[in-house]
């Protein structure tokens, strides 16, 4: 935010740029303010709902149902307070009309361990980390919750058309943030570059093999996503008590 704006210097920000900001984490900028965004160049898979592969179901409505009905919380996982993770299970909780208990670990691979193990009931998986749990029948995936399935497990039904109508939360993003004062000749050619970079069949290879998708989006567009989302979050971060610690 105080580099000298001469498009040497960048920030990549990801999805929990915009969590920090909706949980009211005392940060030293204003996002609107204090950066130019240059452009998004990729986004990745909505999160998918996971159970122990023990759960006695395969459908999220027996996941509901059971919800609905132990006089004990139903437990879900996440990477930590103010996670993505988290707040797709909140979303999911207020749309559901569950109370899902929230525990926190230390990333999600802690979170997984524990999923595996039984200490926790479910959890909201970000691919492409875990899917061989799901390959090798370690975790059992119940919904998607993304607005339409997602091209790599076709068979998987959405949370939507799995009882939930009006829930949805897409994936994560990548992006290029510059000084505020960069002056729009030189992120206009940052921009280029990036779009150009994007077009090179290895780089979109590689984007690809993580299970996202190369996608350059200009300042315009990301200043309109960044906004989008902000608000998206900082919604779900009221309404949940997500607050940070």
């Amino acid at each position: 935010a105080k580099a000298d704006p001469d498009g040497y210097t960048l920030l990549v920000i990801s999805s929990s740029f915009v969590t920090s900001i909706a949980i009211g984490s005392k940060l030293p900028f204003d996002y609107r303010k204090d950066y130019a965004p240059v452009s998004q160049f990729a986004s990745g898979p909505a999160n998918i709902l996971v159970v122990n592969a023990s759960f006695p179901g395969s459908t999220l409505r027996d996941l509901l149902n059971l919800a609905r009905s132990k006089t004990n919380p139903v437990t879900y996982g996440s990477p930590g307070i103010g996670s993505v993770q988290h707040f797709v299970a909140e979303l999911f909780n207020m749309r559901a009309g569950v109370t899902l208990l929230h525990v926190p670990y230390k990333g999600q691979a802690p979170a997984l361990t524990a999923l595996i193990g039984n200490e926790i009931q479910l959890a909201f998986l970000q691919p492409p980390g875990g899917l061989d749990l799901i390959k090798n029948g370690r975790l059992k995936a119940l919904a998607y919750a993304g607005a339409t399935r997602w091209s790599a497990m076709p068979n998987l039904p959405t949370v939507a058309e799995s009882g939930v109508p009006d829930y949805q939360l897409k994936g994560p993003f990548e992006g290029i943030l510059a000084p505020a004062l960069l002056p729009k000749p030189i992120i206009t050619r940052l921009y280029g570059e990036i779009s150009k970079a994007l077009d090179g069949a290895q780089l979109r290879e590689f984007f690809t093999a993580s299970g996202w998708e190369a996608e350059a989006h200009g300042p315009e567009a990301f200043r309109e996503l960044l906004v989008s989302e902000v608000g998206r979050y900082s919604e779900i971060a009221r309404a949940a008590g997500i607050r940070s610690e």
